[in-house]
């Protein structure tokens, strides 16, 4: 059992739990969807390819800096009706996008597969976005400053692993949200429909998810 740590950090960023037709949200976090697509066009699949051994890692994010939800107004031209019948001319829509957020991203498992992820991440195929073809990157997903790849619990990465970013508001504890098992029973729980099983069909199945706070790790604010 390890984990791998993956950095998150963009001027915009984007992650839909709920999405559809012309108002295209975007969560706090990362979704499990959103970050197991980021590993799969980093091994060259296509939407089409099965992602069931990425989608069954234990996954959680570290919120190191909380973003900023902002709205942005778009239209699109030639989009297909409802029907199928033709295309409308154009089309108003609502996107939504967190600013200047900082996550630490993590799956748990055994080594050789996050082996073969972060060796994959460091030479991505297809090119990484987060959550929108418009969300770049501002750095490396992978930070090889730092032990990246580490032999514990997902849980115990998160308080080990250096604060990426001046964390929110200057609080003492930082969020992490984390999957859970079924049969888990916290005050803090979520039920997410975010684990993929195709992104040709835009199939997700459900996921439990616990929301807690760990003391904020030592990083940037102390160096």
């Amino acid at each position: 059992m390890a984990t791998l740590l993956i950095e998150l950090q963009a001027p915009l960023q984007s992650w839909g739990y709920r999405s559809r037709f012309t108002e295209r949200d975007t969560g706090q976090e990362p979704s499990k969807s959103g970050v197991v697509g980021i590993v799969a066009a980093a091994f060259g699949r296509k939407r089409n390819e099965p992602v069931d051994d990425l989608a069954d890692l234990l996954f959680g994010v570290r919120v190191d800096r909380e973003g900023i939800v902002k709205k942005d107004f778009q239209t699109a031209q030639n989009i297909i009706k409802a029907d199928n019948k033709g295309f409308k001319d154009t089309e108003l829509t609502n996107k939504y996008y967190l600013c200047d957020a900082a996550f630490v991203a993590g799956f748990e498992g055994e080594k050789e597969k996050l082996l073969q992820i972060r060796d994959a991440l460091l030479n991505p195929v297809f090119p990484s976005f987060l959550g929108r073809k418009a969300c770049i990157p501002c750095k490396p997903l992978i930070n090889t400053s730092v032990p990246h790849l580490i032999d514990v619990s997902l849980l115990e990465a998160f308080k080990v692993y250096p604060l990426i970013a001046t964390a929110s508001a200057k609080m003492d504890h930082v969020r992490i949200v984390y999957d859970a098992p079924w049969d888990s029973d916290s005050v803090s729980q979520d039920i997410r429909t975010d684990v993929p099983v195709s992104f040709d069909r835009k199939e997700y199945l459900k996921r439990k998810v616990i929301s807690d706070w760990i003391p904020k790790p030592v990083g940037k604010e102390q160096q």
